[in-house]
């Protein structure tokens, strides 16, 4: 993967990144007049070298209108947008729209300048900016933007402000605030089975809802984020979708009834990274992650009831191994889920930040008269994982280095409820009451397989993590309750990896432990 970093932008930056020189070119002060900087950027698009716009001191520019997904010709030149309390906004009553998108090869730098008001369409990513070459934000602020929920079934936009497609995105002094992803598209319901005049025809699955979109506030896949002396806060990521209800059974004639169809098998999860989600690299100096909270996972729909025959039919719904049906999780990593490539955090602090709970589950279907097997009800899904930082697992072992790092008062999320069987008789996987989700691990982080972390001089301060969700009832004598998920672990650290102590570590009041491993440090 190329990296840009921050002596690639050197010779074209004048925003306090320590580096730069004067732009090629410049203009005079634009007016505050919305047309006229969209003409200015066509032309700058253009011109050839770095272009400096100079917009106009306390003036909102209102977008009204789009070409194409976007509220400006998209960046495939080098452009600054140097402003003084200046703000760009779409009008809310407006089609949606991003404001920006930054093609390969383009240069967008905004200094002084907020953007508020993007909304992507159905699914879209990059609520404000949609950068696949380099974006540098510099005392500057985004906030109030979001993506688009996904379609039926589909996920959420991901990068409520930002989305980073495999280029390269430097904030400096700015702050990303507000944001919110869309949530997951709806599962369909499954179809009713056919009646027949021998047996009935099974009813159809329900559709698994979308995932809500990653990254409330940024979202760079690929590529490296850069963030320094800048804040991320009270940015959300979109919940799971709802999973589709299975169909009832079709009636049989002289033969047996059709089975139940299941609801959505594995329902999909609320968004992850509340602040920010990366799959590429991330370095981070002097900045504050604040306040953002990853979306709950979506519910199932109900198993549909069986048919009735001269045997009635099974009620949908299935207990233990892939065939069962389980609700979506939270979401995880509050302020940060990171993913396969290296992290590099020095004097960063996680405050409040909170990861979304597992989704209830839908009950069992009731088997169909007479004597049709019941149902067993769907798993709730767990507490969204590591409300701080939850690092992912990924092909590849890459290191993250965490250097005088504060966490305090972040929490994961809660186990959704297990559901109830339906009504029947009973064998060993139906009839049986779902098993409450556990609670999230990792009060303050979370570390999974795969991973390499360095811990050097750090505290963590009041985190916890959520209880587990209660199981469900069985409605039928000899059927089995579920039990109740667990409380999740590692109130300051879970780790499945390891983790090397460098230093002074402090920890105080995390609950219901400090660590989920064992080390002398904890």
């Amino acid at each position: 993967m190329h990296r840009y970093g921050l002596q690639a932008v050197a010779g074209v930056l004048a925003l306090g990144w320590g580096v730069g020189t004067a732009p090629t070119a410049s203009a005079a002060e634009l007016p505050c007049d919305t047309p006229s900087l969209i003409k200015a950027i066509t032309d700058a698009n253009t011109a050839g070298g770095f272009v400096q716009l100079q917009l106009h001191v306390n003036c909102t520019y209102v977008v009204t209108q789009p070409l194409g997904d976007n509220g400006f010709p998209i960046v495939t030149g080098s452009i600054g947008l140097q402003g003084s309390n200046t703000v760009i906004a779409r009008d809310p009553n407006a089609p949606r729209f991003r404001h920006f998108q930054v093609a390969a090869g383009g240069l967008l730098t905004l200094d002084g300048v907020s953007l508020t008001g993007g909304y992507t369409a159905a699914g879209g990513s990059g609520g404000a900016i949609y950068n696949s070459g380099r974006t540098a934000i510099s005392r500057s602020s985004v906030y109030g933007n979001r993506t688009g929920d996904g379609t039926p079934g589909g996920d959420g936009g991901w990068g409520g402000a930002v989305y980073n497609d495999g280029g390269w995105v430097g904030v400096h002094k700015s702050v990303v605030q507000g944001n919110v992803t869309g949530r997951g598209g709806d599962g369909g319901d499954g179809a009713r089975g056919v009646d027949g005049p021998v047996d009935g025809g099974d009813g159809g699955e329900g559709g698994v809802g979308g995932s809500g979109g990653a990254g409330g506030g940024i979202a760079s896949v690929g590529g490296q984020l850069e963030l320094i002396n800048s804040l991320v806060a009270a940015n959300t990521t979109g919940n799971g979708g709802l999973g589709g209800s299975g169909g009832r059974g079709g009636d049989g004639g002289t033969g047996h009834g059709g089975n139940g169809g299941k609801a959505a098998g594995f329902n999909g999860s609320g968004g992850d990274g509340g602040g920010i989600r990366t799959t590429g690299a991330l370095s981070s100096s002097g900045t504050e992650i604040n306040n953002n909270v990853t979306g709950d996972g979506g519910p199932t729909g109900h198993a549909g009831d069986g048919g009735n025959g001269i045997t009635g039919g099974a009620g949908g719904g299935i207990f233990g191994g892939r065939e069962a049906t389980y609700s979506g999780d939270g979401g995880r990593g509050g302020g940060l889920a990171a993913g396969t490539d290296v992290i590099t955090l020095i004097a960063t602090s996680f405050h409040n930040n909170r990861t979304g709970n597992g989704a209830g589950g839908g009950h069992g279907g009731n088997g169909g008269a007479p004597n049709g097997l019941a149902g067993s009800g769907a798993v709730g899904g767990a507490g969204g994982s590591g409300a701080g930082i939850d690092f992912i697992t990924g092909p590849a072992t890459p290191r993250a280095t965490l250097t005088n790092v504060l966490f305090e008062g972040n929490a994961t999320g809660h186990g959704g409820d297990g559901a109830d069987s339906g009504k029947g008789t009973v064998d060993l996987r139906h009839g049986l009451a779902g098993d409450g989700g556990l609670g999230g691990n990792g009060g303050g982080v979370r570390v999974d397989k795969k991973r390499s972390l360095t811990i050097d001089t750090g505290w963590y301060f009041t985190n916890i993590t959520g209880v587990g969700g209660h199981g469900g009832k069985t409605l039928n004598p000899g059927g089995r309750d579920g039990m109740d998920g667990g409380r999740g672990t590692g109130g300051a650290l879970s780790s499945s990896a390891t983790v090397e102590f460098r230093n002074r570590i402090v920890f105080t009041g995390n609950q219901p432990d400090n660590c989920d491993f064992t080390d002398p440090v904890c």
